[in-house]
Order: structure tokens, then sequence, then C-alpha cells
């Protein structure tokens, strides 16, 4: 696949969802500081909320507090463009613009993900993920979208053709692989004065196990894998046009 000098991904994390063992709690992983820290030396909490509603028949539905949880820690680096996540469900590497290479993402974000699993011990691995988030600056004026992105619709010629707003979501099964990928493409409300258009296509593949040991090399053939169908995605998803953007 060809590499571009001028990738569009704003943002890639890789992520893998484990389960611990219950005596692993978020003090537990607050020592994972200690062992980032010349790298990643800011600390931010990870937090999750949560509220509900309780029906009682003939009453009115009665709203419960806001509970808020510690699920673990955020570990960000000087320059804010690499963040590194040690949570009690698992554990993810988000490397923000510029983007390098896939071998540059997957070499560091093996070696964190080996210094939690020594700490944290995982028991198994339920799930693992690389997302990409690629924000693709298409000059205006631009008549037909499809001239950069083949994913936009044929809309009926009857209709008026000047899309304002615009989502899209799918969900796709690699068949080989088992693997599932999440292909959501929109663009960023049009502002007066700009000169471009900003897609925004956002890929996640993922691929979800019954439950396996937290192996690392099993993991990483995964992931690999989950690279590969990224990009099968991606390059399939854009025209030549799009391409010689990044170039």
């Amino acid at each position: 696949m060809e590499t571009f000098s001028r990738a569009p991904i704003t943002e890639a994390l890789l992520d893998i969802q484990a389960v611990l063992p219950e005596a692993v709690d978020t003090a537990r992983l607050l020592a994972y500081h200690d062992l980032v820290k010349d790298r990643f030396p800011e600390k931010r909490d990870r937090l999750s909320w949560s509220q509900g509603f309780h029906w009682r028949v003939g009453q009115q539905p009665e709203v419960m507090p806001v509970a808020q949880k510690l699920e673990g820690y955020l570990f960000v680096s000087p320059d804010k463009t690499k963040i590194v996540q040690a949570r009690v469900n698992g554990f993810t590497f988000n490397k923000l613009k510029p983007y390098e290479t896939w071998e540059k993402l997957s070499q560091e974000a093996k070696g964190l993900w080996e210094q939690y699993r020594g700490l944290a011990t995982p028991v198994n691995v339920s799930r693992v993920g690389l997302r990409c988030l690629n924000r693709i600056e298409i000059p205006l004026p631009v008549g037909d979208p499809k001239q950069f992105c083949l994913l936009f619709p044929d809309l009926p010629p009857e209709m008026p053709q000047a899309i304002t707003e615009f989502f899209q979501r799918c969900v796709v099964r690699d068949s080989e692989s088992g693997s599932l990928g999440v292909v959501t493409l929109t663009f960023e409300p049009y502002q007066q004065a700009s000169t471009v258009l900003a897609l925004i296509l956002d890929i996640d593949v993922f691929y979800q196990f019954d439950a396996t040991p937290p192996d690392t090399t099993q993991l990483w053939q995964k992931l690999d894998m989950l690279h590969d169908l990224k990009n099968r995605i991606f390059f399939s998803s854009l025209t030549e046009n799009a391409k010689r953007l990044f170039r």
C-alpha cells in the first residue's frame, strides 16, 4: 500500500479490551505512571458517568442521581500528541497528528502494552481494535463529492444536489477473518470563508474474541490483520483525486 507524505489521519488509536483479576483496581493501575512518566508525565483521571430512572406504577419517573466512577488513568506526552490509557477494562494508545507509519505506532504501543500487561496481569482479552479518523480537505468549489470519495450516495436527479449536511454509517464484515469495520462518513459544517470542504472518514476495525489469553504475539497478529483491513477500506473509498491531496 502507498504511504503518503501528508497522511490525512488526525488521530489513530489502538485498543485492547481485557478482563483483569478482581484484585487489580485503579489504585494498582496508578503505579503504571511510574513505568511511563519519563515519556508521559501528565496524568488525568479517566471517568465514566451513568444516570438512570426509577419507574413506579401510577407515579412519575424518578430521575436517579448521576453516578461518577473512576475507570483508570490517561497519561499524556509533553507535546500532547500521544496518550496511553490504563483502565480496569483495558488499554489504549492514542496518536494524534502528525501520523507517521503503522510500524512506528505498532512498535510503541506494543512496548506500552507489555508494561500494562506486566502490572495489570489481565486474565483474558475480549476485543482488539484499530481506529483512524481522517480529515480530508477537498478544495472548493466541488461539483460532485464522488470525484473524491466513492462512499457518497447518488441522489435522484429530481432532487436538489447541493448537500448541506451529511452523515452515513455502515458496518461491514470481513468474511475471511471475521473482523468488523464501522465506516462513518460526514463533513464539517461549511464556514463562509472556508476554501475547503472538510470530509471526515472514520474507520474503526476490530476483532472480538469469546475470550483469549493476553498473548502479545497473537494479539499483534490480529492487529496487523486489522491494519490491512483498515487500509483496504481507506484506499477503496477514495479516488485518485483524493489521494493526490496527500502526496
